[in-house]
């Protein structure tokens, strides 16, 4: 692996740059790939890779930027880890997530971040810890949220950039 691009601007600049050699990618994949256990494989020894060189306590972009999508079990850690009860909790800090169910925090950035590391890191958001979920089956039925989170996660680019340059590379393909 050459290069792993970590500067925010350029990794922004680039997605935007290739949006659609991105989707074109993804529609590849999607004719194209018959083992999805062989591409999840992939992806997880480029995420191990990647992940391995990439400090996320350098970035925290995630924790700026993005509605984190909060469930029962998370609300009622978090606030037993805080000594609050889960309706002060919520009253604190949560608001009713738009699109979702469940509740986001109010504010951007995450409450809880602090120099770029979790505050409450034992008892974050499932969302947070799967975060930047490359490394769990099912990653062809994901590519839309990967584009979505290149420029975001320097780890995600890098994956998604790396896969886009070995994918054909000893595969079985579709017909």
């Amino acid at each position: 692996m050459k290069n792993i691009l970590t500067n925010l601007k350029e990794i922004a600049h680039l997605t935007k740059l290739h949006e659609r050699a991105n989707f074109d990618f993804r529609a590849l994949l999607k004719r194209k790939i018959s083992d999805e256990d062989w591409l999840d494989s992939q992806v997880l020894t480029l995420y191990n890779e990647v992940a391995s060189k990439i400090d996320c306590r350098a970035c925290g972009n995630c924790c700026k930027t993005y509605d984190i999508i909060l469930i029962g079990h998370d609300l009622e850690r978090l606030a037993r880890e805080l000594g609050m009860t889960p309706a002060d909790f919520k009253s604190q800090y949560l608001e009713k997530a738009k699109d979702e169910d469940g509740f986001c925090f109010r504010t951007k950035p995450c409450p809880f971040l602090k120099d770029n590391t979790c505050g409450q890191y034992e008892a974050r958001p499932a969302v947070c810890r799967e975060y930047p979920h490359l490394n769990k089956s099912g990653f062809l039925g994901r590519t839309l949220m990967v584009i979505g989170n290149c420029s975001t996660c320097p780890i995600v680019f890098n994956v998604w950039e790396n896969l886009k340059k070995s994918t054909f590379c000893g595969h079985r393909r579709k017909g």
